[in-house]
């Protein structure tokens, strides 16, 4: 029989992320419900390396069940499995900033501040746009935010927090 070794998972570097999130609060433009991208694109990227969580779960996460201290807890899309999250007080304030414009124009995903309004294409589209601002091949791998996350959950397993359920 012939054994295949498993690949090692892709992740970003620390100070790639902390790049392409500058680059990404310089991005031109709204999404469709009004949300600038220079506010959005950073701070999905930021909330998924805080938290390790999927994108299905970055974009369906209900912002109203964090406390004061940006602690929340929730039941992940995929494995079913209750993970506690926390989040930095700058991205906590980001969340609230993009709430406060999907409450000002009456949008109904208001509690779900990074549901992302169009097609998945375009989010790639935009994250691709961010890496080029950035100087950083977009093309070289695919820098999804799955690779965001392990990221995210290496560092905060390193800083012993709240990684074990990534």
């Amino acid at each position: 029989s012939v054994a295949v070794r498993p690949k090692n998972p892709e992740a970003w570097f620390y100070d790639e992320l902390k790049l392409v999130a500058q680059a990404a609060s310089q991005l031109p433009g709204q999404l469709r419900n009004q949300v600038p991208r220079s506010l959005y694109m950073p701070t999905i990227l930021w909330f998924a390396y805080e938290t390790g969580l999927r994108r299905s779960d970055c974009w369906n996460f209900d912002a109203e069940t964090f406390n004061d201290e940006g602690v929340a807890a929730l039941t992940q899309h995929k494995t079913g499995k209750v993970h506690v999250v926390r989040v930095t007080t700058e991205t906590l304030s980001s969340l609230r900033k993009i709430q406060r414009i999907l409450v000002s124009t009456g949008d109904v995903m208001r509690r779900f501040p990074l549901h992302w309004p169009q097609s998945d294409s375009q989010f790639y589209y935009w994250m691709k746009r961010a890496r080029l601002r950035a100087g950083i091949d977009p093309i070289e791998k695919n820098r999804s935010l799955q690779h965001v996350r392990r990221t995210g959950a290496t560092a905060v397993d390193a800083a012993g927090g709240y990684a074990w359920q990534f």
